[in-house]
């Protein structure tokens, strides 16, 4: 997806808004998935997360991290 897009997704948690846009940011050509945790997002919430995105994209490499943002639970990128 190029910077010209916007990928805009609403769900009432975080992890079904990652998915949604993961879908719409054709992450299935993507190679690497990059996540970064907000201050309030819990390593259990995490874990299942990077779960739910390893099944949905196999060949994708996922790299969460706890970036401690303090505004959104969730920052991520593909590449």
């Amino acid at each position: 997806m190029g910077m010209d897009k916007m990928a805009i997704a609403r769900r009432k948690c975080a992890r079904g808004a990652v998915l949604t846009l993961l879908g719409k940011m054709e992450a299935e050509d993507a190679d690497t998935c990059t996540i970064l945790a907000g201050e309030g997002y819990s390593d259990e919430d995490l874990e299942a997360l990077v779960a739910k995105i390893e099944e949905a994209y196999d060949e994708l490499e996922v790299d969460a991290q706890r970036g401690e943002q303090p505004l959104y639970p969730i920052v991520f990128s593909i590449e």
